[in-house]
């Protein structure tokens, strides 16, 4: 048990003391599902809106090291109707990838659902994006309390040995 909190604490240490004292542009991963044209449009706004700005770096989750995902998952709720194509439902869900040289872990942090009209995909996008900043800031200041916690209560790396 002790060896496993160790180990715990180490990889925190090593991937969040990087991650949260880091100045560049921080790393989301859009993972996407879907299964109409609205909700492709969605995802498109999503990331465009992603690539745009100046605090995240939309990669490609076989390149992320230390990310925040975010995972649409859309439909049309008016299929097999005369409204079909005009919205889409969609799930976001929003998980934060810790990964060292010897360990990847996935850390739920959040999700909502949803309906967006196709007059509605920007703004929706644009909740989607600010929300995914958000989840990205609350990883990084969690990450680092935990490593004061650790710290407070005497951890060292060099314990690990």
């Amino acid at each position: 048990m002790y060896r496993t909190v160790t180990l715990l604490l180490a990889f925190l240490l090593s991937v969040g003391v990087t991650f949260a004292q880091s100045n560049t542009p921080k790393e989301v991963v859009v993972n996407y599902s879907n299964r109409n044209s609205v909700g492709v449009s969605l995802v498109y706004e999503v990331r465009e809106q992603i690539r745009e700005s100046s605090q995240m770096k939309l990669v490609e989750l076989y390149n992320a090291r230390n990310a925040v995902i975010l995972t649409i998952v859309t439909l049309d709720p008016n299929s097999n109707s005369e409204m079909e194509g005009s919205s889409t439902a969609y799930s976001a869900t929003w998980s934060y990838l810790m990964d060292s040289d010897e360990n990847r872990t996935q850390v739920y942090l959040s999700s909502e659902v949803g309906i967006s009209g196709v007059d509605r995909l920007s703004s929706t996008a644009r909740s989607l994006v600010a929300e995914t900043d958000e989840q990205r800031r609350k990883a990084v200041s969690e990450v680092a309390s935990l490593i004061q916690i650790f710290r407070a209560y005497g951890w060292r790396q060099s314990d690990q040995q």
